[in-house]
């Protein structure tokens, strides 16, 4: 029988994210893997014009954050007082799996501002042979896992672990997933942290249950101090280290000017200035060329000033 795996997307109005997975899902050969999509009335037009593509639309499997939402809403405690869309966009994407997809192999969560750059099918092979959840180590942390206690825990993005990607079999892990929005609601935090509290409170914050990704090769909160690359194998573009390892995405807004503008005016050393200008527009590439060059093209520009040549006197 054929394994069954899903990436799970929230998307109220982004898009560029979303189409650049589903564009990288084909062009890196990936099998078996489906793109789950909740999303909002803001994505109708996107997800029909999917339906279209006859080389995507078996992929794209669209689902109504607004009838999930209610869905999520009718069964809850009724001491759970309602939400914005935001909220229930970023916490039911880690429900929607444990409740729909509980029969597939393994699943992924990933965020709306994710670009895909590598064939990430090894990870669910990881997360379905081991039945333990992968999740990226949170830099800013700096702390073991044998010694991470809940209080440490505080605000909308801390803890041990980033909250995306999680990889991870539906059916082992319903009861982490399912208990997110509460802690969401009762302690005033993101889902990263309540990923992090859930994991704890329920006995599963040791090496037997999670399978620690390193950072680097997802998220990509290093710009400043390591060289990215693009690399061609097989005539297919991959972003790389220098050593050749590749990245599997990075995170983050960058068709907009304003987030590529933040990300090169975080660096402090002038010394690393020309590093992270080189490394955010190579992270703008690679979401322009999902966008505008693969199965489903969509318009996208970025007048970031530090992109844009000057003309010769």
């Amino acid at each position: 029988m054929a394994k069954k795996y899903a990436i799970v997307i929230s998307d109220t109005g982004l898009k560029y994210g979303t189409n650049a997975v589903l564009n990288a899902l084909k062009y890196y050969d990936h099998k078996n893997i489906e793109l789950h999509l909740l999303h909002n009335k803001k994505m109708e037009e996107y997800v029909n014009n999917v339906r279209n593509n006859k080389k995507l639309s078996n992929i794209l499997i669209s689902v109504s954050l607004e009838n999930f939402t209610k869905e999520f809403v009718e069964s809850s405690s009724k001491s759970m007082p309602s939400q914005s869309q935001a909220f229930y966009a970023k916490f039911l994407r880690y429900v929607y799996p444990v409740r729909k997809l509980i029969n597939y192999d393994a699943v992924c969560i990933f965020d709306g501002d994710q670009i895909l750059t590598n064939n990430i099918q090894p990870y669910f092979e990881i997360a379905e042979k081991t039945n333990r959840i992968l999740l990226t180590n949170n830099d800013r942390s700096g702390k073991c896992i044998e010694s991470y206690s809940i209080d440490a825990i505080q605000g909308a993005a801390s803890g041990l672990f980033q909250s995306v990607p999680t990889f991870f079999k539906p059916e082992t892990y319903k009861e982490i997933f399912e208990k997110m929005p509460e802690l969401g609601v009762k302690f005033g935090i993101g889902d990263m942290s309540s990923l992090n509290k859930s994991l704890i409170m329920n006995n599963k914050m040791n090496k037997e249950n999670v399978f620690i990704l390193n950072n680097i090769f997802w998220i990509g909160n290093y710009l400043r101090f390591f060289d990215f690359y693009e690399k061609k194998i097989a005539n297919k573009r991959y972003c790389t280290l220098l050593n050749g390892e590749r990245i599997n995405s990075f995170h983050g807004k960058f068709w907009k000017p304003q987030m590529c503008d933040k990300r090169i005016h975080e660096t402090k050393r002038p010394e690393n200035l020309s590093r992270t200008i080189s490394n955010v527009k190579l992270f703008w590439e690679f979401t322009e060329f999902f966008n505008t060059q693969c199965y489903h093209r969509i318009s996208i520009k970025n007048n970031c000033k530090y992109f844009i040549k000057k003309k010769k006197k």
